[in-house]
């Protein structure tokens, strides 16, 4: 899997920073959706550590099962990640 950055920010004007992102040339490949989630921290009792965790999201055309696994916390490359859609 290619390496992914995820960010969460807050947004004052939504609209406002769209327009901006489009004049300099991005484009929007999946509109703006409500997306639920799950997430299950795995059990130490089953020899995970404190640094793993599986997620389900229902990213609304499509449900996601993805497993994650944080092992160097000083690299943005330092999660294992496996995810298959259900």
């Amino acid at each position: 899997m290619p390496l992914e950055i995820e960010a969460k920010y807050f947004v004052a004007d939504f609209d406002a920073v769209k327009v901006a992102l489009q004049n300099d040339g991005f484009e929007c490949i999946k509109p703006k959706t409500l997306m639920k989630r799950h997430t299950y921290h795995l059990s130490e009792k089953q020899g995970a550590s404190a640094n793993e965790w599986g997620r389900v999201r229902d990213e609304g055309d499509k449900i996601t099962m993805t497993y994650k696994h944080h092992f160097d916390e000083n690299s943005a490359s330092g999660v294992e990640e496996v995810e298959l859609v259900v």
